[in-house]
């Protein structure tokens, strides 16, 4: 992703970059941070304590946190791992809005009062002291939802109040010990982040979605419809086998450039999936000592939904 920018960047190419490391874990790479050095990339060390530092997408409101401290940019753009640079980001520069990001209308989006996930919406508003109704109706996805992100890719203004709120509407969500339907904690993240503009009256825009794709099935052709336009391309779990080939493939047909650039570094992509065995083994210690304290606190959440339960829920 970092190179990615670097090469592909054009205004935004020589932005700073910072990779945060906001709780413990264990010790990076001497080959990882020399090519940070490489690339420019300052990371952030903080290790710092959390009373939920055993759920992971706590990292990403923290890590905003760390960052606005150790910049003086105008605008933060958070980005995932799992995305490709392809063209100038020009949507991140000159934006007026003290938030950004693109809609969607899947996942945990509510449709209305008959959407299974209208009651937790309504819940997690009423807890933040936000009225449901606050929330526009936007288009996304072919669909009319209330206002809904995806939170992997977003800009926010780094003066703006948008970066406490988000840390401090995630916890207050987890401390509520309520959950959405068949989700569990997971994306407690996105609405923390989706209402942060809204508890923190700040103003919001709509982020274009070549800044933020995430391709579809491709077509009997072998195409993925606005791949074309795409400048920020959110692969998810594209560049793994199996579906690894069909990616390239539909890049190849319209990014051949980008298409090329990338087999080339797939090798050290590779590379970097498989840790030596002792960092296997600690790394998978740390994760089941966080899985139980997650599970153990799931064990006293209730789901919040509308309608009938589809079906049980740990803790219900």
């Amino acid at each position: 992703m970092a190179e990615s920018l670097r090469v592909w960047g054009g205004r935004l190419a020589g932005a700073p970059i910072l990779a945060v490391s906001p709780r413990w874990h264990l010790p990076i790479r001497r080959s990882t941070l020399a090519r940070f050095d490489e690339l420019g990339i300052l990371h952030l060390d903080h290790a710092r304590r959390h009373r939920y530092s055993w759920y992971n997408f706590l990292n990403k409101a923290l890590a905003i946190v760390e960052a606005r401290e150790a910049t003086r940019a105008e605008h933060l753009v958070w980005i995932d791992g799992d995305a490709l640079v392809l063209d100038e980001p020009s949507a991140f520069l000159g934006e007026s809005a003290d938030f950004s990001a693109i809609f969607t209308g899947g996942d945990l989006s509510t449709a209305g009062p008959s959407d299974r996930h209208d009651a937790y919406w309504a819940a997690a508003c009423d807890l933040l002291g936000l009225d449901l109704d606050q929330l526009p109706w936007v288009e996304a996805d072919g669909r009319r939802v209330r206002y809904c992100i995806q939170a992997g890719i977003f800009r926010v203004r780094r003066s703006s109040a948008v970066c406490d709120h988000y840390l401090a509407n995630l916890e207050a969500l987890i401390e509520s010990r309520m959950i959405p339907p068949r989700r569990n904690l997971f994306y407690h993240e996105t609405v923390a982040l989706a209402l942060a503009p809204f508890t923190s009256g700040s103003k919001w825009s709509e982020l274009p979605l070549s800044h933020n794709f995430v391709p579809g099935a491709a077509t009997e052709e072998g195409t993925i419809p606005g791949l074309e336009s795409a400048h920020v391309l959110h692969y998810h779990d594209r560049l793994y086998p199996p579906g690894r080939e069909a990616m390239i493939s539909a890049l190849r047909r319209v990014r051949p450039d980008r298409a090329e650039w990338l087999e080339e570094r797939l090798p050290s992509y590779n590379a970097t999936l498989r840790s030596p065995a002792p960092t296997r083994l600690l790394s998978r210690v740390l994760r089941e000592i966080r899985r139980g304290k997650a599970q153990r606190f799931l064990e006293g959440c209730r789901t919040i939904e509308t309608g009938p339960p589809a079906c049980e829920t740990v803790g219900r």
